[in-house]
């Protein structure tokens, strides 16, 4: 029992990974383009 729930937490925690860091990414490039922009001006 204690087996397959701790299968489903490391299954449901890989795809809220799989979700998040796409997103964390995303925000950081932005985040990256952002902070070039306004050191040119």
């Amino acid at each position: 029992l204690s087996l397959s729930l701790s299968l489903s937490l490391t299954f449901s925690f890989h795809s809220i990974l799989n979700v998040i860091l796409p997103f964390l990414l995303l925000l950081g490039t932005l985040g990256c383009k952002l902070v070039h922009l306004s050191s040119l001006h």
